[in-house]
């Protein structure tokens, strides 16, 4: 009779080794987002203290995350995916996703998939006034598509 118990045992000792992948695609994944965003402008000429919606629009973007490198771009309409550095995590769960320097945010709480965006900009009037684009919806983790490579 032959002893299997020890192929068996090795087998289930393989399959129980952490996979550099697994480890791998867990720092390294996509965000399928869904969010609507309202512009709206607060005080300016004639409107001090009051809000007036300008817009909505619904914004679908996929930001493509690489937390070990510490790199994002981000896919809407248009194909291109411009790879930027990724912020510093101010918290665990949350992951700052902002990719500009033109004071908006972008925040995914990665325990409930929220996201929010916001853009506060001054109205260039002599009145005060602020012009805002808010935004929130959800977000959806997807596997990695990967980041576009430098041409040079």
């Amino acid at each position: 009779m032959v002893d299997l118990t020890w192929p068996a045992v090795a087998l289930v000792g393989v399959l129980a080794l952490p996979s550099p992948l697994a480890a791998q695609t867990s720092r390294q994944f996509d965000l399928n987002c869904n969010l609507t965003l309202v512009s709206q402008v607060t005080g300016g000429p004639g409107n001090v203290g009051r809000t007036r919606v300008l817009s909505t629009l619904d914004w679908s973007p996929t930001f493509v995350i690489d937390l070990e490198a510490r790199r994002l771009c981000v896919r809407s309409e248009a194909a291109t995916c411009d790879v930027v550095s990724l912020q510093p995590e101010p918290a665990e769960h949350l992951l700052d996703l902002t990719t500009s320097d033109d004071g908006s945010s972008i925040i995914v709480n990665r325990n409930t998939g929220e996201i929010t965006y916001r853009l506060e900009q001054p109205l260039t009037t002599d009145e005060p006034g602020v012009h805002e684009r808010l935004g929130t919806g959800r977000c959806r983790p997807a596997p990695f598509s990967g980041l576009p490579s430098a041409l040079f």
